[in-house]
């Protein structure tokens, strides 16, 4: 079985909370809002094999898109060769060098750091690692995305997380 499969024949089974998507670029959706909270208030859920912590799954993604980061970020994400090309000329492979994954993990990973209010030494280590070893193909990637000025916005709200943190010291 393909993972797409899998994925829709989990979905298929939990219908009754969960709006399957109509195609396979769509997103599920959730039936009620009251289901998110429900799963993850412990005092309501009671189960815990079905109660959600946000800060322990915000973490998980997080470094699930340093993962992913660490193994696709890579010089010259197009394949152009050059540095003398405008994006504008790219638009049409995008998607062919971008796979889905790198696309979420670029755009998504500071805001599931920022949900962190005391990350833990591996959140830390990965930061410093993407900061030294990714930094620069991730606004290489954001730039062919159209999102220099997320990515702007992003490196500000990290810096004042870390400086909140007191993991940068000015």
């Amino acid at each position: 079985y393909d993972s797409a499969y899998q994925v829709a024949n989990i979905l298929r089974h939990l219908s009754s909370i969960i709006l399957t998507p109509a195609s396979e670029n769509d997103a599920p959706r959730i039936y009620h809002l009251s289901f998110p909270n429900f799963i993850m208030d412990p005092d309501r859920c009671s189960d815990s094999r079905f109660t959600i912590d946000p800060s322990t799954l915000d973490e998980h993604l997080l470094l699930r898109c340093f993962a992913v980061m660490a193994k696709l970020l890579h010089y010259d994400m197009a394949n152009t060769g050059t540095k003398a090309v405008l994006n504008s000329t790219l638009s049409d492979i995008i998607e062919q060098v971008i796979p889905p994954e790198l696309k979420y993990a670029c755009l998504y990973w500071c805001s599931h750091i920022l949900t962190l209010d005391t990350p833990s030494s591996g959140v830390v280590e990965q930061l410093h690692r993407f900061s030294f070893q990714q930094l620069l193909y991730w606004i290489e990637v954001m730039s062919l995305l159209g999102s220099v000025s997320t990515a702007r916005d992003y490196m500000k709200n990290i810096h004042q997380w870390a400086v909140s943190a007191c993991y940068i010291c000015l």
